[in-house]
């Protein structure tokens, strides 16, 4: 399961601070993207715009990126 937008963890994710090494190769790509666009326009706005996007990303593709997720969020915890 995914944190809520309001996770400071999507913000430094966005922000290229988070270490990460996605295994999937479109999450390679996605994060590169949108750590670039964050680089070039650092302002409130964009980043959050650039949460709302990376939110949608793995929001849809939640099966495919499962182990990107969990890489960078941890594990789900069982109820």
């Amino acid at each position: 399961m995914l944190p809520p937008k309001s996770d400071p963890r999507w913000r430094d994710l966005v922000r290229g601070k988070l270490k990460t090494a996605p295994s999937l190769l479109a999450t390679k790509f996605f994060m590169a993207r949108i750590a670039g666009l964050a680089k070039n326009d650092s302002s409130e706005e964009n980043i959050s715009k650039l949460v709302n996007e990376s939110v949608s990303f793995f929001t849809k593709n939640s099966v495919l990126a499962k182990a990107d997720i969990e890489m960078i969020f941890g594990k789900e915890k069982k109820k």
